[in-house]
């Protein structure tokens, strides 16, 4: 929540709570408290738009927490028994589900179904206006129903997967589990109303002013807290507050006071003409009656009125709806739309090159990226293989530094040619960054200093290859095969048609629009594949609307249809994972460093053989920066599985 919203909510809570301080001045008692409660989540929930996974998933409650929150409540009595009052509440919620995924590995010679969970988990903070009833059963049980109005102020995730079916598998990275995502939640709502009921037990303190009220209570949520997915919890609370309550002071009796009241009675003609541009009002006769007495506090004269009011004709009737349906294959229409789905993961290695060139003098050079502690908790070795990210050479050091920390038995060599005190200097600055972002102690980065190379180059040695081996991307990716939408446009009107447009938008961008003058059509055809992505469909909602404008200047905006074709999608269980792998070695071996080439398996087809000049469009060789381009020559060998060629 930005600090303007925020702002705002404030200002309306406190203008709301302060009305009856306003009208029952005297009449208000006065609560403080807090408490903890128990939260978990209920039923079943879809993946989160905006948050990746690998397809459709259906998550269910992991595990319970205990939160801790506070409120200030006011409140007045409404009649013998009944109170009714405004509580202004504080607090956090965390929330954790689970949903298993079944994909086929190879294991030896066969394929077996393993199954992966997928774990969510979610930090929500909320502050809320809760307007409650209570009744008072006797003078220390009383029970509260409200219904709180919870605005969401921050919420973020974490969401992880790894294999429990073979429990303990590594993924391509060697780790047993992977964050997947994390930063906030998307598409919450702002508002989010519960129902909640709690019982309190009064305890008098100081006479009947003072009283200590423990209190138990429960609340769910009737709407989903998410606008896209079925996101909704049940909560147990117990708390403890403190309750001042003035005593009622009874005011003395006043005298009849003798006033004299005006009636009005007024009888207006309404007339309807065309072309008049505002309502006109004109007095026909007015009479005044005289007083008469009702009783010896109120006298009343009745004034009688009567008037005539002229008003515009109103426009003619005009109205629309639109309707969607699926077109197979077959050309049959359906109201839901069935999709065939399949996921294909693609792998690619490449060996590292373990240089630092340095420019002049002991710094590193800029164009090595270096990270935060918190941005290097969150970074692992395959994202420098990313063709829209800089050169995978300018991450070599956070590659370093993240495989040093993973493998705490191994050590590595600096090798720097040269001035010695350079030297030196230059490895106390690779020193201090990987012990400062990636916790690398020092005491593993040992220095060799010769006097033959290149002075400007820092080799990093490893003769293990667990710290500078090659390194490896797996991408998956799922493809679908779009439908065929027909939308049926239907108006009523009385006057005709001059204009229409029939639109389709999601996320605020036209996807597809058709626009003509004169009568609306019977129908429209979109064939989805032409306009979006796959990936793209099978994540957002599609709305169809239609404008229609006639002849007297009236103009109409239809309800959205909406194309929602997520859960539609299935996946083709029978054709499995389609798999490929590429690797990239070497054919020149240097001599100045040592080179951890990629295994490639007798199986791999050989396709070409490139170098940084013949080829600098290849992915693994864009972006070299110029002061690395002689480590990268070459030349090149790029391999693929047989499939691939």
């Amino acid at each position: 929540m930005t600090p303007l919203r925020l702002a705002g909510l404030l200002t309306c809570i406190l203008a709301i709570a302060a009305v009856p301080l306003r009208s029952q001045r005297g009449a208000l008692s006065y609560e403080v408290g807090g408490g903890v409660s128990l939260r978990d989540a209920v039923g079943t929930m879809s993946t989160i738009p905006g948050i990746p996974a690998p397809g459709p998933l259906s998550f269910v409650s992991d595990e319970q927490y205990l939160r801790g929150f506070g409120y200030a409540a006011v409140d007045m009595k409404l009649s013998n028994g009944f109170f009714g009052g405004i509580r202004l509440t504080a607090g956090s919620t965390f929330a954790a589900w689970k949903a298993l995924e079944r994909v086929p590995i190879a294991v030896a010679d066969s394929v077996y179904a393993a199954t992966i969970e997928h774990r969510l988990t979610a930090n929500v903070t909320l502050v809320g206006l809760e307007p409650f009833l209570r009744w008072k059963a006797t003078n220390s049980l009383w029970l509260d129903a409200g219904i709180p109005l919870m605005a969401i102020l921050s919420a973020t995730h974490r969401q992880t997967e790894r294999f429990v079916d073979p429990a303990g598998l590594l993924f391509s990275d060697g780790s047993t589990q992977q964050v997947t995502s994390a930063g906030n939640v998307p598409g919450l709502r702002f508002m989010v109303p519960l129902v909640r009921l709690r019982l309190n037990y009064a305890i008098s303190l100081v006479g009947n002013s003072w009283q200590l009220v423990p209190h138990v209570g429960a609340a769910v949520t009737p709407l989903s807290i998410h606008g896209d997915v079925a996101w909704r919890d049940v909560s147990f609370d117990v708390g403890l507050a403190l309750r001042f309550s003035p005593q009622e002071t009874v005011p003395p009796p006043s005298l009849p006071t003798i006033r004299t009241d005006t009636l009005y009675v007024r009888d207006t003609i309404t007339v309807l003409q065309p072309g008049m541009a505002e309502p006109t009002p004109s007095l026909i006769d007015r009479i005044v009656g005289s007083a008469v007495v009702v009783n010896d506090t109120l006298n009343t004269i009745t004034v009688t009125e009567r008037y005539r009011k002229v008003l515009p004709k109103p426009p003619a009737i005009l109205d629309g709806s639109i309707r969607v349906v699926f077109v197979d294959a077959d050309g049959i229409e359906r109201t839901d739309a069935v999709i065939e789905t399949k996921r294909r993961k693609h792998a690619r290695t490449v060996p590292m090159i373990p240089v630092v060139v340095f420019d002049t003098g002991s710094r590193i050079p800029d164009r090595y990226v270096r990270l935060t502690p918190s941005q290097a908790a969150a970074f692992a070795d395959r994202d420098v293989i990313d063709t829209a990210a800089p050169h995978m050479q300018h991450n070599l050091l956070n590659t370093i530094g993240w495989r040093l920390r993973r493998k705490a038995r191994i050590s590595i060599t600096l090798q720097t040619s040269g001035d010695t005190a350079l030297g030196n200097e230059r490895v106390a600055a690779v020193r201090a960054y990987l012990r400062a972002t990636f916790g690398v102690d020092a005491k593993r980065i040992r220095h060799d200093q010769s006097t033959g190379g290149d002075t400007s180059q820092m080799v990093i040695v490893d003769p293990s290859c667990e710290v500078i081996g090659p390194i490896t991307r797996v991408d998956t990716t799922v493809e679908a095969t779009l439908p065929t939408v027909r939308m049926y446009p239907e108006v009523v009107a009385d006057a005709p048609i001059v204009a229409w447009t029939v639109e389709v938008t999601s996320q605020g961008k036209t996807v597809f629009a058709r626009t003509g003058s004169g009568p609306v059509p019977e129908q429209l055809t979109w064939s989805m594949r032409e306009s979006v992505e796959a990936a793209q469909a099978l994540q957002q909602t599609f709305d169809v609307r239609m404008t229609v404008a006639d002849a007297e200047g009236g103009r109409v905006v239809t309800d959205p249809a909406r194309v929602l074709l997520r859960e539609a999608a299935t996946m083709d269980a029978s054709a499995g994972m389609q798999t490929s792998h590429e690797w990239i070695t070497s054919s020149a071996l240097p001599a100045s460093f040592r080179l951890c080439q990629p295994t490639v398996p007798a199986t791999a087809v050989y396709v070409s053989t490139v170098s940084l000049d013949s080829d600098g469009q290849s992915w693994w060789l864009r972006g070299v920066p110029p002061q690395e381009r002689v480590l990268w020559q070459g030349p090149w060998k790029r391999f693929v599985t047989p499939a691939d060629k």
